[in-house]
């Protein structure tokens, strides 16, 4: 696209991409919170994700591989920072709930869409 477009190359991306419903993840909405992991599995953050903090304080996590994100407060740092190195599911799930007082439900939750959206890695 031309230097002087109207329009911001990434908005006509997404807009393009939506025409073409080929952006099939936006209709749902809802993600299942269950795990597809043995509990002794390796799980580590993927190479491609990239783990900012805005300005506002929160935190965004942007894919390069399939361009999902997801923004987040302080529980998505910790998950993050907990997974940096493989780990095992269920030693990552006691720790963070150790740790940050967090109920294991609300952990799965954000690790499962973590990992359908590949922000996260089982390690085979």
């Amino acid at each position: 696209m031309p230097s002087t477009s109207l329009i911001d190359p990434v908005v006509y991306y997404r807009l393009s991409e939506t025409i073409r419903n080929t952006l099939t993840w936006k209709s749902q909405r809802t993600v299942n919170s269950k795990i597809e992991a043995s509990g002794r599995s390796q799980i580590i953050l993927n190479n491609n994700l990239v783990f900012l903090r805005k300005q506002d304080g929160s935190y965004i996590a942007y894919n390069w591989d399939n361009h999902h994100y997801m923004e987040g407060d302080e529980t998505l740092r910790n998950i993050i920072e907990e997974w940096r190195n493989p780990l095992q599911l269920d030693f990552g799930l006691a720790n963070i709930c150790q740790k940050y007082g967090m109920h294991e439900d609300d952990v799965r939750s954000y690790l499962a869409k973590m990992l359908k959206y590949h922000h996260l890695v089982i390690q085979q």
